[in-house]
């Protein structure tokens, strides 16, 4: 995906180098988790197999 850079100004997208390294904070929240049943697909292969890995 490319963003036109004045777009991404205008947006206020900032970057940063990723570095790894332990977290220094942890926070827990209340939520539930679901999925959209309006956008739920049922997809079914043409042969007969399963999918391992996408």
């Amino acid at each position: 995906m490319r963003i036109d850079p004045t777009q991404t100004q205008n947006l206020g997208v900032k970057t940063a180098t990723v570095t790894r390294g332990p977290l220094t904070f942890a926070q827990s929240f209340p939520a539930n988790v679901s999925y959209n049943e309006y956008q739920y697909a049922i997809v079914q292969a043409r042969a007969a197999g399963f999918i391992d890995k996408v």
